[in-house]
């Protein structure tokens, strides 16, 4: 992608984040309808409703950028030890006509991220499109030649009353910083 088009890739993505849920609505009601995890289980806002959460956007066939923010997480989760059981996941795909539920458990148990308390999900196309632009996930509507799809990457940790508490940005995501973020935020949820 050469520098002009990233650019203004990078604009629209923040124009986006702006209309995406602000921190003081919840996210609950972006869950609903449309969507299965990859045990092919309908998925709700009921399963996530007063925890703590991770909600990041991927797909299985990406060819690097997906597998590494994943892998991140995997690390985030494996350092928390127990506590991850405080924790939720929840991973969406960008796309649905290829990442049905299968496909998400392979990609899952790749990852070693088949866990109870997260969930891969897929869906129709409106509960998808709902799902990003709630969390402001821009995506090109072109393809890349490598059949990847060019999307804005990041994580955010949603607070257990359905509130954007952090957004991480970019590729560059540092599993201390969520670790220490999701640490803090669980010590407090804890008192």
């Amino acid at each position: 992608m050469n520098l002009i088009s990233k650019k203004s890739f990078m604009m629209v993505a923040l124009l986006l984040a702006v209309e995406s849920v602000s921190a003081s609505d919840t996210v609950y009601g972006l869950f609903e309808g449309g969507l299965v995890d990859q045990n092919n289980n309908n998925f709700t806002a009921k399963l996530i409703h007063d925890k703590l959460t991770l909600v990041d956007f991927i797909f299985t066939n990406c060819p690097g950028p997906c597998p590494v923010q994943s892998a991140k997480l995997v690390k985030v989760r494996e350092a928390l030890g127990r506590q991850a059981e405080n924790l939720t996941f929840v991973s969406v795909t960008i796309d649905p006509a290829r990442d049905n539920y299968r496909e998400l458990k392979t990609y899952a148990l790749r990852l070693q991220a088949d866990h109870p308390n997260w969930f891969w999900l897929s869906g129709s196309k409106d509960a998808l499109s709902t799902l990003k632009k709630g969390f402001g996930v821009m995506i090109r509507d072109n393809k890349l030649a490598d059949g990847a799809i060019d999307h804005s990457l990041g994580v955010t940790l949603v607070d257990p009353k359905g509130r954007i508490l952090l957004r991480y940005a970019g590729a560059n995501i540092e599993p201390a910083r969520i670790l220490r973020d999701v640490r803090q935020f669980l010590a407090q949820t804890e008192r």
